[in-house]
C-alpha cells in the first residue's frame, strides 16, 4: 500500500493551462515581447518563469529591475481567469478513491499556499488534500525552484518512504524530483508541457489522463 501520492497543482489538479498563458503572455507584452500560441507556450514554459520570459523575447536585465510589475502583471491577469477554473478531469475522483483508501494526497506547488487552499475549497477538494507545499508569494517561482527540498523535508519529518510514495504532475520537474528522491513518476499530458518534453524526461508513467493512475497505484513502481 502507497504511504502517499503527491500532486503538482497547475495543470495537474485544476486546469489552468490557458489561465496561467494568458498572464504570461500579458507579461511578456508588459516587458516588449510578442504573445505566443500555446504550442509555443508548450514547448518553452518552465520554472524559474524568468527564463521562460527571456526565452521568448523579454530582457532578463529589465525584468529583473522590477519583478514586482511582473508579478502584479501576471496575477492581476491570472487571478480573475482562475477563479472560473474547473478542476481537471478525473481530480475528484481520483482523490476521493486515495481518501477511501486511507491514501493521503498533497499538493506540491511553484504556486502561492494561499491561492491553492482558496481554490482547492472553491472546488469542493479542500476535504480530499491532507497538506499543500507552496509558496508565500509567487515571486519564488520567477527566480528559483525550491519543490524538491520542500517534499524531501515532508518526507523525513513524516517519516514516509520514498519508494511508497508517487509523484503526479504534468511537467519535467516532477519527474525529476521524482528520480532524485526515489519516488515513482507519472507524467500528465495536455497540461502546460508538452508530450515530448514529458517523454524526454523519462517518467515511470506517461498517461493521458488523471483517472488512469488508479490501476498503478496498487502496483507503484514497477
Amino acid at each position: 500500500m502507497h504511504q502517499l501520492i503527491v500532486f503538482d497543482w497547475n495543470g495537474t489538479l485544476i486546469a489552468d493551462t490557458q489561465a496561467c498563458m494568458a498572464a504570461d503572455n500579458a507579461v511578456l507584452m508588459a516587458f516588449g515581447a510578442k504573445p505566443i500560441g500555446l504550442k509555443r507556450y508548450r514547448a518553452t514554459v518552465i520554472i524559474p518563469a524568468m527564463q521562460f520570459y527571456v526565452t521568448n523575447g523579454c530582457s532578463q536585465t529589465e525584468m529583473e529591475a522590477d519583478i514586482p510589475r511582473a508579478r502584479r502583471v501576471f496575477h492581476v491577469t491570472y487571478a480573475p481567469l482562475a477563479s472560473k477554473c474547473r478542476s481537471r478531469k478525473g481530480a475528484r475522483a481520483v482523490l476521493s478513491y486515495l481518501q477511501s483508501q486511507n491514501i493521503p494526497a498533497i499538493v506540491l506547488s511553484n504556486h502561492t499556499t494561499e491561492d491553492i487552499d482558496y481554490q482547492l475549497r472553491r472546488l469542493g477538494l479542500r476535504h480530499l488534500i491532507r497538506d499543500i507545499l507552496a509558496n508565500s508569494g509567487l515571486d519564488t517561482a520567477m527566480q528559483s525552484r525550491n519543490k524538491q527540498g520542500k517534499l524531501e523535508h515532508y518526507l523525513n519529518e513524516s517519516k514516509i518512504d520514498p519508494q511508497q510514495t508517487i509523484i503526479v504532475g504534468d511537467s519535467m520537474e516532477e519527474v525529476e524530483i521524482g528520480h532524485n528522491l526515489g519516488l515513482s513518476t507519472v507524467a500528465i499530458q495536455a497540461g502546460y508541457y508538452s508530450t515530448a518534453r514529458l517523454k524526454a524526461s523519462k517518467p515511470d508513467f506517461l498517461l493521458t489522463s488523471l483517472s488512469q493512475i488508479l490501476p498503478i497505484i496498487p502496483k507503484g513502481k514497477s
